[in-house]
């Protein structure tokens, strides 16, 4: 199957004509799990970014975000010298996740691994909310951790936006999931998107992030900017 060169839109970039690093490991050093959030609120308009025109929604700047975080040429050098197996995931509510990228993850070798990444993302992240469209972080948590369990490599390192907290009546279990993790020596990173209830933002750092892990507030005015100084962050540790 021929596959068609990446230039939609914004994610057009230069970075395409870099040469690769070729090859940095046989076995990957992580696994790097991707959670982008498909609830609804992702799916109503809102005022453009300033890397937009008109009125978007949500998911538009995260999909581009996290495509042009893909195609930083400092995301890629890590990702490359981590020899990283990379998946990403669009959830919900319960059991609504999505694997957008390979059900087999990425292993990323070259900068033209995380081109494809960058083009799935373009091609497959859905343009409506997932059947279930509550936010549900244990779903995509446990899902993540059951990718790794089943078939990752190296380490276990979660990153997962989101724009909301944890509800009370979710709290026990996000818990025991996020405890789960970590005995696994897994790491969870957390991108809280315009969150500014404090209470919210204290259940993500208390229930969702590990011991080893980082919480990182952001706004969607500059979600592009932003996903790629925590992805910069949380695979330079």
């Amino acid at each position: 199957m021929k596959r068609r060169a990446f230039t939609a839109g914004l994610c057009a970039s230069p970075f395409l004509l870099i040469p690769s690093l070729g090859r940095a490991r046989t076995h990957p050093r992580i696994t790097f799990i991707v959670l982008m959030d498909a609830s609804g609120s992702m799916y109503e308009n809102h005022p453009a970014t300033p890397h937009q025109k008109g009125r978007v929604p949500h998911w538009k700047t995260q999909r581009d975000g996290h495509i042009a975080a893909f195609l930083n040429p400092k995301v890629q050098d890590l990702l490359i010298m981590q020899n990283a197996l990379v998946y990403v995931l669009c959830w919900a509510g319960p059991e609504n996740i999505l694997n957008i990228v390979s059900d087999n993850g990425v292993v990323v070798t070259t900068r033209k691994d995380t081109e494809e990444i960058a083009l799935r993302i373009q091609e497959n992240t859905p343009q409506s909310t997932l059947p279930n469209s509550s936010t549900d972080h244990i779903s995509a948590i446990s899902e993540a951790l059951h990718i790794y369990t089943s078939r990752g490599k190296g380490d276990l390192v979660i990153d997962i936006s989101t724009d909301a907290g944890i509800f009370p009546d979710r709290q026990t279990q996000m818990a025991k999931i996020r405890d789960k993790v970590e005995y696994y020596g897994g790491t969870v990173n957390v991108f809280a998107v315009e969150i500014s209830a404090e209470d919210q933002m204290r259940t993500l750092s208390r229930l969702v992030r590990t011991k080893n892990g980082f919480i990182m507030p952001g706004t969607y005015n500059s979600y592009t900017e932003g996903i790629q100084q925590k992805m910069l962050h949380e695979l330079s540790v």
